[in-house]
């Protein structure tokens, strides 16, 4: 009786292909689960990039203020629609044809005590959004947060302004950084109760289809213009 050693063409082949079949799989499943974990990371990322630019303009609303000045009976309020609420690229989606376009601007203000202190002067400065470019890709944007320097200013008793600093002035940037990237698609709401509301939609610059919708949301204590 014949021993047979080796393998034959056929056993060879269906080999083969088990093992190509196999390791497809293995591919497959290799690079679909690091393109799962790509996504969840950049998600998971831009969730808590929206959640700290969500509390620090919250806190910024909250101190938006007119300039006033503290006298011993009443309160001298200077709202004249200089220091009003600004939304200079105005309602509705924003294009970005040309950037860096500032989409809104409001002033916090501290009050000025009473003129027997001269040092206790009234102080202001400007918050602005504006959508600048995005290095990595001509189709989105970033969203930056400018803070002006910090003016001194004084109230007459009828309320006009000395050295008042407005959103007309050329406002020096005393920081100016990012806090959103990756903006495909933005646009502006003016809501009831002097409140705004900035819609964006995030895609990753590097990873097709990686999408998320934000919502910006907040409160002022002063009237748009």
């Amino acid at each position: 009786m014949n021993s047979r050693f080796g393998v034959t063409l056929v056993e060879l082949l269906i080999a083969s292909s088990l093992l190509v079949l196999f390791l497809s799989g293995g591919f497959y499943l290799y690079f679909h689960g690091q393109g799962t974990i790509n996504k969840g990371t950049w998600i998971n990322n831009s969730t808590i990039k929206e959640g700290i630019a969500t509390r620090e303009l919250s806190e910024l609303s909250k101190a938006s203020s007119y300039p006033s000045k503290i006298l011993k009976n009443n309160l001298i309020i200077n709202d004249n629609d200089n220091f009003k609420a600004k939304l200079p690229q105005g309602v509705g989606e924003i294009s970005f044809d040309t950037l860096p376009k500032e989409i809104l601007a409001f002033p916090i203000c501290s009050c000025q005590t009473d003129e027997a202190d001269i040092n206790k002067k009234g102080k202001i400065k400007w918050i602005i959004l504006k959508l600048t470019n995005n290095q990595e890709s001509k189709e989105q944007c970033n969203l930056n947060l400018v803070q002006s320097y910090t003016s001194n200013y004084t109230l007459s008793d009828d309320g006009n302004g000395n050295g008042l600093l407005d959103y007309s002035n050329n406002l020096q940037a005393f920081s100016d950084k990012i806090i959103l990237k990756d903006i495909e698609k933005a646009s502006v709401v003016k809501e009831a109760s002097d409140s705004v509301r900035i819609d964006l939609v995030l895609s990753s610059a590097k990873h097709s289809g990686f999408k998320k919708n934000v919502t910006l949301k907040f409160p002022l204590n002063v009237e748009f213009q």
